[in-house]
């Protein structure tokens, strides 16, 4: 980065990782303030951060032990840097899947929120355990309304957290089907959409339901049970 030149893909990485110089962070932080498209760039990365980071975990998990002789460095060739790149090919592809076409329009944000629930499977949320409440009061107070009650019609709920989209805190809400399927209900401000009822679609393969309430957006989506997200979108609806 220069003294007044843009802030590059690796500017905005070392800062989000921590690794910035002070001189960089004080600049990135003053700038976020009133520069949208930099606000939106920050969101972005922070997402394909998050999406690297589940899609290597498998494929790493997965990779053979480093060789003894090449920690103690006798050796001088090792299949490991292969399996890394390989590793690393396949997070790349994913996240190409995910982000490499534009997506625009209203509804932008639902995309990403597909491509970003695609990437979950049982086993990500399954460790978890059962949860009664969202225990983060932070979570309300980042969206500005308080979050449904998780107590959702065929769904067992896992944990909360808190994303981002251009700008806008999204809270996601985890849960599992009865058949072990991960499904997120994620919520986010719309403060110029104007209310529309609940639609059934399919994105990224996934069932999924939607609607906008009060100035916020709702998506439920996961699994292959059409019947499952309905049911369940119906009941956090009557709850709202």
């Amino acid at each position: 980065m220069t003294a007044h030149g843009p802030f590059s893909d690796e500017d905005l990485t070392r800062f989000l990782d921590g690794e910035a110089s002070p001189e960089d962070i004080a600049a990135i932080v003053v700038a976020q303030d009133t520069d949208l498209d930099l606000r939106r760039r920050l969101d972005r990365l922070r997402v394909l951060g998050d999406m690297a980071a589940m899609a290597s975990a498998p494929v790493l998990a997965s990779a053979p032990s480093v060789p003894a002789d090449l920690v103690q460095g006798r050796s001088k060739r090792s299949p490991w840097p292969v399996r890394l790149g390989l590793a690393a090919s396949l997070v790349l592809g994913v996240l190409i899947g995910a982000f490499g076409g534009a997506r625009q329009g209203p509804d932008d944000w639902m995309a990403y929120v597909a491509a970003y629930q695609a990437l979950y499977t049982e086993e990500t949320l399954s460790s978890l355990p059962a949860a009664q409440t969202v225990t983060d009061a932070g979570l309300a107070q980042a969206l500005g309304r308080d979050l449904p009650p998780v107590d959702v019609e065929g769904l067992s709920f896992r944990r909360a957290q808190l994303l981002g989209y251009e700008g806008q805190p999204l809270v996601q809400m985890a849960f599992l089907t009865e058949g072990g399927a991960p499904v997120a209900l994620c919520i986010i401000a719309l403060p110029r959409q104007d209310d529309s009822p609940l639609r059934m679609t399919q994105l990224e393969g996934m069932q999924a339901a939607h609607w906008t309430d009060g100035g916020y957006g709702y998506l439920l989506i996961g699994g292959d049970e059409q019947a499952v997200i309905r049911t369940a979108a119906l009941d956090v609806l009557d709850d709202l």
